[in-house]
């Protein structure tokens, strides 16, 4: 974050956090990767990269609240509302590649708020980094 004063910045007070979209597209690869997708490596970054733009999103509710609320949803039968399926034609295998997605909707982007989801270095988030230039 970069604050402006008069149109020039304020250098002593430039905060930054070391996570960007690339870290949620890592995480979504190792995700893919952990539970065994069968997507060629070709083609893994170009699918965490769709999945996370077409079906990531950030609770309006805190973690734990996220996790109750989606499970209590499939819980009750509504599968097709809480779980995602990304459908794609894969060049390298001929074949339709099918990928469930679950909690990973709001976990990617949830590593902006509690980056310590990848990185026990880092322990403040993009609302603490916010907070504190206010």
């Amino acid at each position: 974050m970069i604050p402006i004063t008069d149109g020039y910045a304020v250098g002593s007070c430039i905060k930054n956090i070391p996570i960007a979209g690339r870290d949620i597209t890592q995480f979504y690869i190792n995700s893919l990767r952990d539970r065994n997708e069968q997507i060629p490596a070709e083609e893994i970054v170009k699918v965490a990269v769709e999945i996370k733009e077409r079906y990531g999103y950030i609770s309006k509710s805190t973690l734990l609240e996220e996790y109750v609320r989606f499970d209590r949803k499939t819980d009750l039968g509504v599968l097709g509302k809480r779980f995602r399926q990304y459908e794609y034609k894969s060049r390298v295998a001929n074949r339709r590649v099918k990928v469930d997605i679950g909690y990973e909707q709001f976990l990617g982007p949830e590593i902006l708020f509690n980056p310590e989801i990848v990185s026990p270095n880092i322990t403040e988030g993009i609302d603490c980094v916010i907070d504190q230039a206010i």
